[in-house]
């Protein structure tokens, strides 16, 4: 099964049910293509270790409209903001800023985006969009992050995920609950080109383990977890996917979805890779690092924000 993951759902089930019109948005998503996007975090770290972990990601955004946010994003350009495509972000919506979307620090109007490529489905390698925003967010609130186009070099490599969307505990899944704040966790990039479980291109997977094999879900990875062990949920969709080079984090990829609807341990996160749109990003003000392969000595970051498993749908 696919799940769009509008929103980022971490392992610790909050009490506060999301009151905006996000959530909507996300299970629209989810139930029409089957791909779920979310932050949830494995049960030792739970949600107090995610919330902390998320908070130095000042350029990791809330997207939303009138009724509430409804996917992630992230800032690569004073003015700009790169999330995915099945977001559905219009003129108009709006881009918080802050580690609480329910107080942003800043509330800026999208006023154009931009879709590099508008075939294939969620899982084509296309799930990207380009969001230009109606003034530029002071560097006080938040400061952009450049891009990498690698790769097969960061296979192997730890990836982290920030994001705003629904949050739980690896044994019990997400419960369609988000508290506002940002949450985050790590993982292992296991996969890119098709995703695991599915067809496709340009893609990176992900699996959530907890050190037993029925959760080791990606054939040929490790099934020791990080501490940090995480995965996505409904609300993180768009969010990035971070790399840490030379003490930099990099943007390596979009949130595009996942397998399963409620994120429990075993579930399957997949990023659309920024690598193919780079001539794009790079007309919009994006900066990109090079990264050689192989790489050595970094770290990747998945970074979800407000996304759900399509993670994202929007409600007409």
């Amino acid at each position: 099964m696919i799940c769009s993951k509008t929103r980022f759902a971490i392992a610790a089930l909050i009490t506060g049910v999301l009151t905006f019109g996000l959530m909507a948005r996300d299970l629209r998503g989810d139930i029409s293509t089957g791909i779920y996007p979310r932050i949830v975090i494995n049960n030792t770290v739970g949600a107090s270790g995610s919330q902390s972990y998320a908070t130095p990601f000042s350029s990791v955004v809330a997207i939303g409209d009138g009724g509430g946010p409804y996917c992630t994003g992230v800032l690569i350009a004073p003015n700009v903001v790169l999330t995915a495509r099945h977001c559905g972000v219009i003129a108009g919506d709006q881009i918080r800023f802050g580690p609480n979307a329910n107080s942003p620090l800043a509330n800026i109007f999208v006023s154009s985006v931009f879709t590099p490529n508008t075939s294939g489905g969620l899982l084509s390698g296309n799930d990207l969009q380009i969001v230009t925003l109606a003034s530029s967010v002071s560097s006080a609130i938040a400061t952009p992050m450049r891009l990498t186009d690698a790769t097969t070099a960061l296979l192997g490599t730890v990836g982290v995920m920030i994001g705003y969307g629904a949050q739980g505990l690896g044994s019990t899944g997400h419960s369609n609950s988000s508290n506002g704040f940002r949450w985050g966790g790590e993982n292992i990039i296991d996969r890119y080109g098709v995703p695991a479980s599915q067809t496709g291109a340009n893609i990176f997977s992900t699996d959530f383990d907890n050190g037993t094999g029925a959760a080791n879900t990606i054939s040929g990875s490790s099934l020791t977890p990080l501490f940090f062990e995480a995965t996505t949920a409904p609300g993180d969709s768009g969010g990035p996917l971070l790399i840490n080079f030379n003490n930099e984090w990099l943007v390596a990829g979009v949130l595009s979805g996942g397998t399963t609807a409620n994120s429990v341990y075993g579930d399957i996160s997949w990023w659309t890779g920024v690598a193919p749109f780079r001539t794009q990003i790079q007309s919009f003000g994006g900066a990109f690092v090079a990264v050689p392969e192989p790489a050595s000595g970094m770290a990747v970051v998945v970074v979800f924000l407000f996304g759900i498993r399509l993670r994202q749908a929007r409600i007409a």
